[in-house]
């Protein structure tokens, strides 16, 4: 018996959908179906539904040497083209988590050890520091000007006048 895997049509009148079925090639198009593989749907909106197809039945058919339509052949081709899509997108989502959490390890791997890191010592020329250290260094180094002085007496508040025994007194 010669086999072909071919598309049956079921639906209403401007609403087809179709099955793809292993069919003797010897029957009608809507004639007995030896096994159902699959269907398409050309309304769908969703391009990941709109054919379904059972690949390893398919694959079962034809090494047994039924042969696909050519419309079979092209849905077939743009089913595995979709999966191999979905395929490469999940797997480069997977990488890009991958080096996201290689790349966090890193920064909080190198922020624990800036942290566990001592704070730098002064240099002291191969002897302990003193007092008397500090007063050269600030001596030797540049300084910047002093403040000018201001005047406290006239920037201070006169305190006397504005201080109350009363308690606050709320007025409506």
């Amino acid at each position: 018996m010669a086999v072909k895997i071919r598309l049956k049509r079921f639906g209403r009148k401007n609403r087809a959908f179709w099955r793809i079925n292993a069919i003797d090639s010897r029957s009608p198009r809507d004639g007995k179906v030896l096994e159902e593989l699959g269907f398409y749907d050309p309304i769908s909106q969703d391009p990941a539904t709109s054919v379904v197809v059972n690949k390893a039945r398919v694959a079962h058919w034809i090494e047994r040497g039924a042969l696909p339509s050519p419309s079979v052949a092209s849905l077939l081709k743009r089913a595995t083209d979709a999966a191999d899509a979905a395929t490469a997108l999940a797997q480069e989502r997977a990488d890009a988590k991958v080096k996201a959490q290689a790349l966090a390890q890193a920064q909080l791997e190198a922020q624990s050890r800036a942290q566990a890191q001592p704070p730098a010592k002064a240099k002291t020329r191969g002897r302990p520091a003193k007092k008397d250290d500090k007063v050269i260094a600030s001596a030797e180094g540049p300084t910047t000007p002093p403040a000018p002085p201001v005047a406290e007496a006239a920037t201070a508040a006169p305190v006397a006048a504005t201080a109350s025994t009363e308690p606050p007194t709320a007025t409506l």
